[in-house]
């Protein structure tokens, strides 16, 4: 097996595991703080945006999920939207740390089950 197909083993099961996510509302864990009562989000602006790549919200410093949760908050609130993006996000980080420990000399079979382990 070669990494491409190792790759496409693992956004698959990625997806089928995590795609149920996209049709869920908000939930009370953390939403409400990260996204919905979170100033530099709700409403969206730059100033808010430049807050969150210099400063960690609630202890939790993701500046890049921050950024699309922004350019999405622009358009829609609609909880859809956001767990599509995150899906998204997690597809590529997913894919991402199979790569990682590919180029760590890491097997073919052992990157994609420590890329599985991930996801």
């Amino acid at each position: 097996m070669n990494t491409r197909r190792a790759a496409v083993i693992v956004m698959l099961v990625t997806l089928i595991a995590l795609a149920p996510v996209v049709s869920h509302e908000f939930t009370t864990w953390d939403d409400n703080y990260n996204l919905l009562q979170n100033p530099h989000i709700n409403p969206p602006s730059v100033d808010g945006l430049k807050h969150l790549w210099t400063n960690a919200w609630m202890h939790l410093w993701v500046p890049l999920t921050y950024t699309i949760w922004s350019a999405i908050a622009a358009f829609s609130f609609d909880p859809h939207w956001f767990h599509t993006a995150n899906l998204l996000i997690h597809l590529i980080a997913a894919v991402t740390t199979l790569c990682l420990l590919r180029r760590l000399k890491f097997s073919v079979h052992a990157s994609m089950v420590g890329a599985l382990i991930f996801a």
